[in-house]
């Protein structure tokens, strides 16, 4: 009898030459380590040494396993598995969830061809759940698969087993490479030796105990637990030598907006969007030459459930067995609309490739148009553009290559290029999925090549049904004739006008800031400059100088020109004070650093008009009436300020008559342009009836059957219908704006100041919503860090404890533990520092003095001034004030400014470098030494992220002002400006309220 003979070319046939690519074949290594019950996957490529490391956590192999397995090609151990009844299995290893088989041809580990000729495989059983616990490292070599000639069972795989926990070493490694060179000296023929030796070399320098120290290393400082087979780890590694180049290829070369089809292939390997998704997650490293290592793969490089739930519309719900949807549909984020639809082709008859779910997510193309923020709506359309699509898992795991943004399976672009108007969706703008099963789904079967699903009718059903509901919904809901989808075009309209309003509104006041703030930086600089106080005292010895000429003058001529003198340098005088102030615009919000700018501005200002303008009028007038008393001059001063209000009188009448006219133009513009629309839009709603009267005349609907008739007789009443809403909606709006400019112009409102209120407000309220999620995090993170510390330090205590007893006994081991000691108790000494920072501990109103203040400082920064050479200055004021609040908020504060005096006292210059704490009659001031903070800076040194330290996160007076003020303190600078050195005050605000922090 005759017998099939395999050749070892069959292994290359089945794996590498069936395989798409590398991205495929890493996708059926993530399949295998997913069917091993791992929950973590990582892939490390390192390009200089072309190698690549495969780590999965998963059962691991025994060596038994290995052999009658791994290398048993269509192994039966997975066939039937996932018709195993559920019932038998509540939980898989280690208290995982139950999965379904991905693999069960017993071929898909043949994929590793695809990526490099040599792969070294180390592979560990966990030692918690198996009797036998070793290390098996083998050594495979697919070249020789390649070469014609060589039958299947000549070819020696070079295997041995190590203690569990030892990895092999560069000998263990030079061993298996021997090993393989002899097996090619002796399968294959001389003509084919030199391509795989050439290959072994690459693999002789592999260093398994270097690679898992480097690895492991590089995950704790990456926050990573390691998946190393030392001590208790299990799973199945491989270390693949040389890759093929191609590798970098498919990373580097980027296709439709940007994305490679290396990460379009590999990202959302599982469905972490799905809240009952897989335990498992896949990652993919590059380190490139120059040291840069790029996270291809992995959790952040995905989509995540925020991002799903961001985007302007959902559709969810289930197809049945005979192909019929039921499920929901929200627009714009609103209330969920029930929607049903039936499979025209059913026919009654149950479906071949089985009932499955479907959840999609779509974002409108246009910023204007979605609800998405401007910014957001430009990063999400980005990344839909390169990784959107509709993705299909089974049983939790995707399915290659559907999801792609380039594979457009339901041929949704094809439609869309016909007419976007009709067909709406893209496919480059969705983020969806199908949920299929292996129970439900078995014959949507798989391609040999892992890409796509067979061709057969249960593909061609599937595939229909869902362009069946595509086509459906956009005729439903988003075309401009559809019936269901008014509140859709009506909402999308809204936001279309919504936001051309605002880009007028921008417009129109862009240019407006622009301009102020030229003069406001202008401003600014004279005042740091000190050209106000230089001016003003100018004058004084100007007039000086000019009662001097009057000395030598007939008495009545000198009564004269003193009046003149007087009036004119209280004129120049107001002209430098006018020139210096400054007006804000009104109707439009400023910016944030502007807003600081403003009110650094105005602070100034106030100072200067009370400390410079006003003493020196009050000087000018005193000097003239000392100059008139001493000579004896008489004044008709009833008679000159009568002259100068009557002067005051005109130029002020004039004004308000030249505002009155051009108030009274406008009103007229308005008027003609209220009624040129009112008039345009009749006109049109006339003659589009006209319009539709004949085409009825031209339908001739006698000819038509009832039914027919009646259709073309709903479409012209339809027609009409919309045509008077859009009438109604520009109308009632001309009529609500009118009316609210006559109530606004009654009560006296401003509507312009009204919405630039509300513009600051809307302002004000994101960035506090941006510091509040950033303090969020940061707490989130400090408290975690916290109590981990506090664990280990715990943990350290007791170590040290159980120690001394060797010690004691152990002259040379006596001083090691005494430094230890000494060590930890100084780390233990800054642990306690934190218990006061406790709002859980510390929320009671307690009175705070200064002495606890200074211990407190002293204990946590004393080591640091000494070591800049700064002095703590701490006056009995400061001692001796107390003041009634909540303790942790206080000791933050205080610490996150006497921190930042740290830095800036430094730069003080020469030996005068200190830190002072004093009081006064509100609160604790602290200053310091250093330089002076600029009028612009003194907001905005408050503001989140904003920081003229080099290096600065910008978070410290933030955090301090925000919590002070929670619980009705305040925090403030008190002489902002270069020349002062600056003086930061805490103490109860006034305006504020306890009610924030409850």
């Amino acid at each position: 009898m005759a017998k099939f003979w395999v050749r070892a070319r069959a292994v290359d046939m089945l794996g590498r030459q069936q395989i798409a690519g590398i991205p495929t074949a890493l996708h059926e290594l993530f399949k295998n380590a997913h069917d091993a019950y791992a929950r973590r996957v990582e892939v490390d490529y390192f390009r200089a040494d072309r190698q690549l490391i495969l780590r999965d956590d998963g059962d691991g192999m025994s060596r038994l396993d290995f052999e009658q397995k791994w290398l048993t090609l269509g192994t039966d151990s997975k066939v039937d598995a996932n018709r195993v009844d559920e019932t038998t299995l509540k939980v898989g290893p280690r208290g995982l969830k139950t999965r379904k088989v991905l693999g069960e041809k017993g071929i898909g580990r043949l994929a590793v061809a695809a990526i490099g000729p040599l792969v070294l495989v180390l592979t560990r059983c966990d030692p918690k759940a198996s009797q036998v616990d070793e290390i098996t490292v083998a050594l495979v070599h697919w070249g020789l698969f390649e070469i014609p000639g060589i039958d299947l069972g000549e070819i020696d795989i070079p295997i041995l087993s190590l203690p569990g926990g030892t990895l092999p070493g560069r000998d263990v490694i030079e061993s298996l490479v021997t090993q393989v060179a002899t097996s090619i000296n002796k399968l294959v023929p001389i003509q084919y030796r030199k391509r795989l030796t050439d290959a072994l070399q690459a693999m002789s320098e592999v260093d398994p105990i270097g690679m898992a120290d480097w690895l492991s290393n590089s995950a704790a400082r990456d926050g990573r637990s390691d998946l190393s087979l030392r001590r208790d780890g299990h799973g199945t590694h491989f270390v693949i030598a040389p890759v093929d180049p191609i590798l970098n290829a498919d990373i580097d070369v980027t296709g439709y907006a940007g994305s490679s089809p290396f990460q379009r292939l590999l990202l959302g390997f599982g469905n972490t969007l799905a809240e009952d998704n897989v335990e498992f997650s896949a990652e993919f490293r590059d380190h490139r030459e120059d040291g840069v290592v790029e996270e291809l793969i992995g959790k952040k490089s995905f989509f995540s459930l925020e991002e799903f739930e961001s985007v302007d519309h959902h559709f969810e719900g289930r197809f049945d067995e005979l192909g019929n949807f039921a499920g929901t549909i929200q627009l714009y984020r609103g209330e969920k609309q029930p929607y049903a639809l039936s499979w025209p082709q059913s026919g009654g008859r149950q479906t071949d490739c089985g009932p499955f779910r479907l959840r999609l997510g779509y974002l409108m193309g246009l910023a204007d148009e979605s609800r998405l923020p401007r910014d957001e709506h430009g990063i999400m359309y980005a990344k839909l553009q390169r990784f959107g699509g509709l993705y299909i898992y089974r049983d939790g795991i995707r399915v290659l290559p559907y999801g792609n943004s380039d594979y457009d399976f339901l041929n949704i672009e094809q439609r869309r290029t016909l007419k976007a108007t009709d067909w709406f969706f893209s496919y480059r703008r969705m983020l969806g999925w199908i949920d299929i099963t292996h129970g439900e789904n078995g014959a949507l079967v798989e391609k040999a090549g892992r890409e796509g699903f067979r061709e057969n009718k249960a593909y061609r059903q599937f595939r229909d049904i869902l362009e069946n509901f595509f086509k459906q919904l956009a005729i439903d809901y988003f075309r401009p004739t559809s019936d269901l989808g008014e509140d859709f075009r009506l909402e999308r309209q809204r936001r279309v006008e919504d936001a051309e309003r605002l880009k007028q509104r921008e417009a129109s006041s862009r240019e407006r800031k622009k301009k102020f703030a030229v003069i406001l930086d202008r401003h600014l600089d004279a005042i740091e400059r000190g050209e106000p106080a230089e001016k003003a005292n100018k004058l004084k010895v100007e007039l000086d100088e000019r009662l001097g000429f009057l000395d030598a003058v007939d008495p009545d001529v000198a009564a004269t020109r003193l009046l003149d003198i007087e009036a004119e340098f209280l004129a120049k005088l107001q002209a430098l004070e006018s020139g210096m102030a400054l007006v804000r615009p009104r109707g439009i919000a400023l910016a944030r650093s502007m807003e600081a700018a403003w009110k650094a501005y105005d602070q100034a200002m106030t100072n200067i008009r009370t400390t410079v303008f006003e003493p020196v009028r009050t000087h000018l007038v005193q000097t003239v009436a000392n100059f008139r008393i001493a000579r004896g001059l008489g004044v008709e001063r009833q008679k000159r300020a009568r002259e100068a209000l009557e002067r005051e009188k005109s130029e002020s009448l004039s004004e308000v008559r030249r505002l009155r006219r051009e108030a009274e133009q406008a009103m007229v513009r308005v008027e003609q342009a209220v009624r040129g629309i009112m008039r345009d839009e009749v006109n049109k709603f006339q003659r589009y009836i006209e319009e539709l009267l004949v085409e009825l005349g031209r339908m001739n609907l006698d000819r038509l059957d009832d039914m027919e008739a009646y259709n073309r007789q709903r479409e012209l009443e339809r027609a009409i219908a919309e045509r008077l809403n859009q009438g109604r909606l520009l109308l009632e709006g001309m009529r609500d704006q009118l009316s609210g400019v006559a109530s606004a112009m009654a009560e006296r409102n401003d509507l312009d100041e009204t919405a630039a209120a509300l513009e600051r407000r809307a302002i004000e309220l994101q960035d506090r919503l941006d510091l509040y999620t950033d303090l969020a995090q940061a707490g989130s993170a400090i408290g975690i860090v916290g109590h981990e510390f506090a664990n280990v330090a715990d943990g350290v205590r007791k170590s040290v404890r159980r120690l001394k007893p060797w010690a004691d006994g152990t002259p040379a081991l006596k001083d090691i533990y005494n430094d230890l000691v000494s060590y930890f108790d100084e780390l233990d000494s800054y642990l306690a520092l934190f218990a006061p920072l406790s709002r859980r501990r510390y929320r009671k109103k307690t009175s705070v003095t200064g002495a606890f203040i200074e211990k407190y400082l002293l204990e946590a920064l004393a080591s640091r001034m000494h070591e800049s050479g700064i002095n703590l200055e701490v006056t009995e004021s400061f001692r001796t004030k107390s003041l009634e609040g909540f303790l942790s908020t206080i000791l933050g504060a205080t610490l996150n400014i006497v921190d930042n005096a740290l830095y800036w006292a430094s730069l003080g210059i020469g030996e005068d470098k200190r830190i002072i704490l004093d009081a006064d009659d509100v609160g604790w001031l602290f200053s310091n030494t250093g330089p002076g903070i600029s009028l612009r800076m003194a907001e905005r040194i408050f503001e989140f992220g904003i920081s003229t330290k080099p290096g600065g996160r910008g978070m410290g007076l933030a955090i301090s002002r925000d919590a002070l003020q929670k619980i009705g303190f305040d925090l403030e600078l008190l002489n902002p400006g270069t020349q002062n050195h600056p003086i930061f005050r805490i103490g109860p605000n006034a305006d504020m309220t306890e009610e924030n922090e409850k």
